[in-house]
């Protein structure tokens, strides 16, 4: 009996003890597990953190390049498509392959681009904010805001109520246009007008009438695509609104090389006269001079007009430039000076003589033509009245021009003329001007008077995403950010974390 009981203590005991070592091994591996979480986790965080720094080292990387010309040159040259410089730049290198570090930088296609298929969905580069409609800068050319609504209601899914309610959101007045909305239509909704400039283009949200959609359309991950992400509306990709209007970009009254330029409108004639000559040709600068005489009387002429009595400028004499007088006549638009002959009185009883621009010949159209335009301005304006880029705008905004509007054989004509932004070959200087409508295009100069306060061919203010990640898998970054290059001093004036809209973009896909 006593045996029997000691051998039921040591079974006991051996069964206690295996059941300490399965709870302790449980535990063991509970904790490996745990440990292991943690370790991933900890890894995932580091991952993460680094994808996030690559992706703010391509936003550094690129408002470099875009704001030091020779950089961008020496870069390749072309900022809209440059697989070379902006796809899977690898900033840290690692002993494991598909570990390595990488940003790339990338725009959605543009409204003319977007949902036409192919193999291609996005760019490798930057998109231009100057060639869409700068809200802020359109009262700024016509303080009225007559313009304003006039172009902003011919944009893709834009009513006339809608613009009238937007510009109505800019303007200093409370007094509301036909369908506009002025304080009287937010009093229930407890916020006013801004009656003044916007901050930022999703401020356009608080306008009567505006919605998310109308706005952003249906690309609610911002990718340019229509995937299984975005809105269920449609097969049809819809880039909203936003795809033609911007608060952000912005154009210095400077030449080519950052240099102040010469106001053609200065009253110091004599000075005038000197500076211009310095920069330009003596004929070209006479007839500058000679226009701004209220004694002289300028005149509409033509390659069909007998034109067979009319002089060269560089016959003027220097009585016809009026340099000691006060009368003066102001140029609105470098284009009054193209197709245009200068009567001058004759004196004691001799008749008028008329003197030929120099700019009505095809070699004055391509040599001299976009050299007034870098050296010359016909404003004080150190900053102008934002306008936008006809080089790089789309068509619904160039179909929106006043000038332009219906005109779908002029829109034709500029689109086929000017330069395809995504092409690598180089561009010729002529298009770093709007000489080049007249030049190039065949523009009418007559249109182009009026067009000329709407529109430029230079850009400082760009947009993109930059996307921190590895060479395969693994988290990913991507922000979205607005860099002014502002004279080679570059500041954000927007950045936008859109990681939580997810990566995007296939970047292991084609080119």
């Amino acid at each position: 009996m006593i045996e029997s009981r000691a051998q039921l203590r040591k079974g006991f005991v051996l069964i206690t003890v295996l059941l300490v070592v399965s709870l302790l091994t449980l535990a063991a591996y509970k904790f490996g597990d745990l440990m292991t979480t943690e370790h991933k986790a900890a890894v995932s965080y580091v991952r993460s953190a680094k994808a996030k720094a690559f992706a703010a080292s391509g936003f550094d990387y690129t408002a470099m390049i875009l704001a030091d010309p020779l950089a961008l040159e020496t870069q390749g040259g072309n900022i809209f498509q440059n697989p070379t410089v902006f796809q899977s730049v690898i900033i840290e290198e690692s002993d494991i392959a598909g570990l390595e570090g990488q940003f790339s930088i990338v725009s959605p296609l543009g409204p003319d681009q977007a949902g036409q298929g192919g193999a291609t969905q996005f760019r490798y580069g930057c998109t231009d904010e100057a060639g869409k409609i700068n809200l802020n800068g359109l009262l700024k050319i016509d303080p009225t805001g007559d313009a304003a609504v006039a172009l902003l209601e011919k944009l893709p899914n834009m009513t006339p109520d809608l613009a009238a309610s937007i510009v109505d959101w800019l303007d200093p007045d409370d007094e509301p246009r036909t369908g506009g909305a002025e304080v009287d239509s937010y009093a229930g909704l407890g916020y006013r007008p801004r009656n003044g400039p916007l901050t930022s283009l999703e401020e356009l949200l608080y306008v009567i009438g505006m919605t998310p959609e109308i706005l952003f359309g249906n690309d609610r991950n911002r990718n340019g695509i229509l995937d299984a992400e975005d809105y269920a509306q449609g097969e049809e990709l819809s880039l909203g609104l936003a795809a033609y209007l911007t608060v952000y970009s912005r154009e210095q009254n400077v030449d080519s090389e950052g240099n102040a330029r010469i106001y053609l409108n200065d009253r110091d004639r004599r000075t005038l006269y000197n500076t211009l000559g310095e920069k330009l040709d003596e004929d070209l600068v006479k007839f500058i001079m000679a226009y701004r005489s209220r004694d002289n009387t300028p005149v509409n002429v033509s390659a069909e007009d007998d034109n067979s009595n009319v002089k060269p400028a560089a016959d003027m004499p220097e009585s016809a430039l009026g340099l000691r007088s006060r009368r003066s006549r102001s140029i609105g638009s470098i284009f009054d000076l193209v197709d245009r002959a200068i009567e001058v009185p004759g004196g004691r009883g001799q008749p008028s003589v008329r003197y030929a621009s120099p700019l009505n010949s095809e070699e004055g159209l391509k040599d001299l033509l976009p050299m007034l335009f870098d050296l010359t301005t016909t404003t004080r304006d150190t900053d102008l009245p934002v306008r936008i880029n006809i080089n790089t705008a789309p068509r619904a905004v160039i179909q929106a021009l006043p000038g332009v509007n219906e005109d779908m054989d002029l829109v034709q004509k500029i689109i086929e003329a000017r330069p395809d932004p995504l092409s690598q070959e180089a561009v010729d200087p002529i298009f770093s001007t709007p000489a080049w409508l007249i030049a190039e295009a065949d523009v009418d100069a007559t249109v182009l008077r009026t067009l000329e306060r709407f529109i430029t061919a230079r850009s400082q203010v760009y947009r993109f995403q930059a996307i921190g990640h590895f060479t395969r898998g693994g988290p990913a970054r991507r922000i979205e950010a607005i860099v002014d290059t502002n004279r080679g001093r570059p500041r954000i004036v927007y950045w936008r974390d859109l990681t939580e809209l997810g990566r995007g973009f296939n970047l292991s896909g084609p080119e």
